[in-house]
């Protein structure tokens, strides 16, 4: 039974909550950015007070060092926290233009070398922001997505739970081209002879658009309203590579309930809390959160999509589940 455990309160008390049931198979969240950063003058970033609520008007270091602790004690052995990150811009010299921070990646290195993650790779949340540039930087499409793991097991990684078509279905390759195939190795062979033919669909790469047609973003992949909201095809990605079905994912800022759509509809459980208010109309981001999940939950299931566009065999088109279930109104 796919188990929704959302409620207002902090993060502290969502990880908790994770460890208590024996830990998630992932963590999947996008923390507030931080209102100071070492080394830089004064507050930096949009504030948090954005959130409304009971959400700390400041979220600093020492805020990133205890969540990164208390995330390792909330994963199972093996289990993955994936952290949508990114530095806010400032400026020190007005002369001299605007810089970003570098906070993300001293998260990253922080957590892997005090925390004790292993740090397994850093993806790309690709999604396009207004036009323009903000001398010296040009215009920022794309968000760093850390992903760690916490020793004591292999856990579950499938690169075949979402994927994407391919633009040379039935290509034939040849030992001239040398092509690297989707577990990594390079097929070679004799000359003119076939040793690969392109399959219908292909797994993601560490760049992942913001939804299945590129980078952009509209109401029906996130929600408008809240201040701070990633795209469902980013959840998605996340949620069926790295949870089994009938896992625990935690979101332990679940602001407009991302994460949890995609968890329950996919059966998977969820625990998660956020702190905030909308803005529209003062409602707790974690009782309308709560009430997505439900109806989710809800929603007819369509099963994963197992795919046996491998080396060798006919090519294929099947349909994913993300591009067949309906997308909620946010």
């Amino acid at each position: 039974m796919t188990l929704i455990d959302i409620e207002h309160r902090g993060f502290e008390a969502s990880l908790a909550r994770a460890a208590e049931l024996g830990g998630a198979d992932l963590i999947f969240t996008s923390p507030p950015y931080p209102t100071e950063v070492p080394g830089a003058k004064g507050r930096e970033g949009a504030p948090t007070r954005r959130y409304g609520g009971d959400a700390p008007e400041h979220f600093l270091w020492e805020d990133y060092q205890r969540l990164g602790d208390l995330t390792y004690q909330a994963l199972k052995p093996g289990g993955f926290c994936i952290v949508i990150i990114d530095g806010p811009v400032r400026t020190r010299d007005k002369h001299k233009g605007s810089e970003r921070s570098l906070i993300a990646f001293r998260l990253a290195i922080d957590w892997a070398e005090r925390v004790g993650f292993r740090y397994v790779e850093h993806e790309a949340y690709l999604r396009l922001g207004p036009p323009g540039d903000f001398f010296p930087r040009r215009r920022s499409a794309w968000e760093p997505m850390h992903v760690f793991q916490r020793p004591g097991a292999r856990g579950r990684f499938d690169a075949w739970a979402v994927t994407q078509p391919a633009l040379s279905v039935g290509r034939r390759f040849k030992d001239s081209c040398g092509s690297r195939l989707w577990n990594g190795k390079t097929y070679r062979g004799k000359t003119s002879q076939t040793r690969f033919i392109q399959p219908g669909r292909k797994t993601l790469t560490t760049a992942i658009a913001a939804g299945g047609n590129g980078p952009s973003i509209n109401e029906n992949l996130a929600d408008p309203e809240h201040p701070a909201p990633f795209t469902r095809h980013i959840a998605e990605a996340q949620v069926l590579s790295y949870c089994p079905p009938g896992g625990i994912v935690c979101d332990p800022f679940l602001g407009s309930g991302t994460t949890a759509i995609v968890a329950a509809q996919h059966d998977r459980s969820i625990i998660g809390g956020d702190l905030g208010v909308r803005e529209r109309d003062g409602r707790r981001w974690a009782d309308i959160a709560r009430e997505r999940a439900e109806e989710a939950a809800g929603f007819a299931r369509r099963p994963e999509v197992r795919l046996k566009d491998h080396p060798g065999d006919e090519p294929a088109t099947p349909v994913h589940a993300a591009e067949q279930m309906s997308l909620l109104t946010a």
